[in-house]
């Protein structure tokens, strides 16, 4: 429960107990059974492909997956030179304002802000 609302709820977990035995375990739905604000929110499998654009509009990579640690949700940005870049997802780095329907995500800050951040990946 958040603020007094249900995280979640599904067909499996008929109680509290069921629902604590399922703790630490990754839980899957078809995405189309998730309800999603069009105005507010995304899944995470509609940010994978896109292209992200400084703010000059010069392409910096594309997005690769989306990671979360705990504080914030992580994009992981490829370039076929440069390597793996993690960036998160928050106003101080992305617009926020995109939508579920765009197909490029644009930083705010200039991508110098990221030099040596580059990770090469193992071919």
């Amino acid at each position: 429960m958040s603020q007094g609302r249900p995280v979640i709820t599904c067909d499996v977990c008929i109680s509290r107990e069921t629902a604590e035995s399922l703790r630490g375990l990754d839980v899957w739905v078809a995405a189309v059974k998730v309800k999603v604000d069009e105005e507010r929110e995304y899944l995470w499998r509609e940010l994978i492909g896109r292209q992200v654009y400084d703010p000059s509009q010069a392409v910096v990579g594309s997005v690769n997956k989306i990671c979360n640690y705990g504080t914030a949700d992580i994009v992981v940005v490829v370039h076929a030179d440069k390597g793996e870049l993690e960036i998160p997802l928050v106003e101080t780095y992305f617009e926020m304002s995109f939508k579920r329907t765009d197909r490029h995500l644009t930083l705010v800050v200039p991508i110098d802000t990221f030099e040596g951040l580059w990770t090469k990946q193992n071919p």
